[in-house]
């Protein structure tokens, strides 16, 4: 099954008719719900369908004070967006960049510079991916499916 095709079944990647036609375009979705800004320590900053495995893995792992962030948007990257979202959390010490891309692939060598930028002082920023890699699939079911499981681990520390 391609990403998109699982995507069209999953129920939580859906918008209403009524938000597309009345919503707005925005850059950057931010956590939603009861989390506790001043517990947060790590947030997850990523882009595509990886969104719903994090969510997935978080949920499993009974870790809800570690929100994740979705870029809507890559380029013009929303900085000022993304650093106003980080300001919300006092204690923040890591933020992540989640892609299931190999690192030399996906987003991560166009925004690494951007993210570190909009970094609050004082806190690292992490890859959570794949390593470097010639090839841009695996090509093997199952080991895809481990390599995600090790990318969702990463991610969320």
């Amino acid at each position: 099954m391609t990403p998109k095709t699982w995507l069209y079944g999953h129920k939580p990647s859906y918008s209403s008719l009524r938000d597309v036609a009345q919503g707005e375009f925005r850059p950057l979705l931010c956590e939603e719900g009861d989390i506790d800004a001043a517990a947060v320590v790590r947030v997850i900053v990523t882009s595509g369908k990886v969104y719903y495995d994090l969510l997935s893995g978080r949920t499993q792992a009974g870790l809800p004070r570690v929100p994740i962030l979705r870029l809507e948007q890559l380029y013009p990257f929303p900085a000022d967006a993304l650093a106003a979202e980080l300001r919300r959390f006092p204690q923040l010490r890591q933020v992540a960049w989640a892609q299931e891309e190999a690192r030399n692939h996906g987003a991560w060598p166009f925004l690494r510079e951007q993210l570190e930028g909009a970094l609050p002082p004082g806190v690292a920023l992490e890859y959570a991916g794949r390593p470097a890699a010639a090839p841009t699939a695996i090509c093997n079911a199952g080991l895809h499916m481990v390599e995600q499981h090790a990318v969702v681990i990463s991610a969320l520390g």
